[in-house]
């Protein structure tokens, strides 16, 4: 089973009713670029009901963190749009209201970045350097949780040093004032 042969490079919705026990297709978000493919999605659903879905678009220089939403439980979705090279997200909703995607950046300043929404995911703050030390591409796939305090913790992996292997890092941070 390749995903590819079931989706032709579009991303699909599914859903279960029955804790995974059987899934049925809710729709389709389709790549925006010939010769591209949607994978590593991540979805959150934001107070209103809304939910927000990035996704990193694969293919030749579109390495890239896009952005689709739906208002009706994940039946459509509104057409993908590119928000910030980089990949893949991961999203949270912060207690203070602040959407926030951690992303990996895998070109030039090698490392992780986070960046912010004020505004439910319409518009995004981007590329606020979490740590741009990597002297590899070989890193990403950030996590970030929100403590007790209100602080973050964003978990990835990358390389701690030229010729190390990689290890699984973190990094203690704020939400910055508006």
């Amino acid at each position: 089973f390749r995903m590819e042969d079931f989706c032709g490079g579009n991303e699909v919705v599914l859903r279960s009713t029955d804790n995974g026990e059987h899934w049925t297709e809710l729709a389709v978000i389709p790549a925006p670029l010939p010769g591209t493919r949607f994978c590593e999605p991540h979805s959150l659903e934001l107070p209103d009901g809304r939910i927000i879905c990035q996704l990193r678009l694969e293919g030749e220089a579109y390495f890239s963190v896009w952005q689709s939403e739906s208002s009706d439980g994940g039946r459509t979705w509104t057409p993908a749009v590119r928000i910030a090279p980089g990949s893949p997200p991961h999203l949270m909703l912060h207690s203070s209201g602040v959407l926030i995607s951690s992303y990996g950046c895998r070109r030039g300043g090698f490392g992780q970045r986070v960046m912010f929404s004020r505004d439910g995911g319409r518009s995004w703050d981007i590329d606020w350097i979490l740590r741009d030390d990597g002297p590899a591409g070989d890193l990403g796939y950030p996590s970030t949780v929100e403590l007790s305090d209100g602080s973050l913790y964003t978990v990835y992996y990358q390389q701690p040093a030229p010729g190390a292997q990689c290890a699984v890092l973190a990094s203690r941070w704020r939400v910055p004032e508006a």
